[in-house]
């Protein structure tokens, strides 16, 4: 069951309740970023693949996080 607005989409809304201090349903504590490698947690394919979707910004740019994820040296 794949949410339509992407992975970095779905990162951004949970930085957000993150930050505003909400509840997590299930556990009864507030919210928390998982970490690399915890279950549940993003993997680095889910990254690649998310970046493959990538829809170039205003101007025809992609930003420069997303091309890092499909790993293009820009440094």
């Amino acid at each position: 069951m794949a949410d339509e607005k992407g992975l970095y989409a779905n990162i951004h809304a949970k930085q957000a309740r993150v930050a505003a201090g909400d509840i997590d349903p299930a556990t009864g504590k507030p919210e928390k970023m998982r970490k690399k490698g915890q279950k549940g947690a993003p993997s680095s394919t889910d990254f690649k693949d998310s970046a493959k979707t990538v829809k170039k910004a205003e101007g025809g740019h992609i930003n420069q996080h997303k091309r890092m994820a499909m790993g293009e040296d820009i440094l």
